[in-house]
């Protein structure tokens, strides 16, 4: 209704929790179809696929700068991992190891990686040193947050609520 300038992303990894959307949506819908049908300029993309990710985040950046109004990209991906925590969750029953291992066949650095190459020879190599380096990245963040002191309870909510007003 306003036309604000804002770009919504959907990352849709085909999951609530351990159902899948099949069992919550109603046939037939989706989150970017209930977009549209609130007037908001609304498309899926394959979110595996960093090009065409890419390519739909700048068009929708620059409807937005244009003054087009809001904008939603649903980004269709799968979350390889259990719900909370590190570990596969295939053993739960509401997935199988073959689908989770079929989606990550289609990772989408690998699937980048595969398309850069004929023009990149060094590709392998600098994905190599990029992952080496967010590794080491995230294990001196992980040190960092183990070193600090475990926070004080009574200062458990505090930014969580405005102070009342007056």
């Amino acid at each position: 209704m306003h036309r604000i300038p804002v770009v919504f992303i959907c990352e849709n990894n085909l999951y609530s929790i351990s159902s899948p959307l099949s069992v919550r949506h109603a046939e037939g819908t989706s989150v970017h179809g209930r977009a549209a049908a609130a007037g908001v300029r609304a498309r899926s993309v394959d979110g595996n696929d960093v090009f065409a990710v890419h390519a739909a985040a700048r068009d929708a950046v620059e409807n937005a700068r244009r003054g087009e109004g809001p904008v939603l990209l649903e980004l269709a991906t799968y979350r390889w991992r259990a719900h909370v925590g590190p570990g596969l969750d295939h053993d739960h029953g509401y997935r199988s190891k073959e689908e989770i291992e079929s989606w990550m066949a289609g990772c989408p650095i690998l699937r980048a990686t595969d398309a850069l190459r004929a023009d990149e020879p060094d590709i392998d190599a600098a994905v190599a040193a990029w992952r080496a380096e967010f590794q080491q990245e995230t294990h001196a963040a992980v040190g960092r947050a183990k070193a600090l002191p475990f926070p004080d309870t009574a200062r458990l909510l505090d930014g969580a609520y405005l102070p009342a007003p007056h």
